[in-house]
């Protein structure tokens, strides 16, 4: 799944106060606004791994990084 369409999917949810922060473009953003805030090349690459802990963030590694890229807070 690419992130556009997770992030998508999220809203689709009806999450509507959830957070996105990028590790390693310093991006942080309301998940409603990641679809423009964030980069288009970024929004097009596929989610090689997700994590959900406890503690309502959701991990994403993208492409074949070896740490993570994005969190969503809930």
């Amino acid at each position: 799944m690419r992130l556009r369409d997770y992030l998508n999917a999220r809203l689709d949810e009806g999450e509507s106060r959830a957070t996105v922060e990028g590790f390693q473009n310093s991006v942080r953003c309301s998940l409603s606004d990641a679809l423009t805030a964030l980069p288009a090349e970024e929004l097009d690459q596929e989610i090689h791994e997700k994590r959900k802990e406890s503690d309502g963030q959701t991990y994403l590694w993208l492409g074949a990084r070896p740490d993570p890229s994005y969190v969503v807070q809930e």
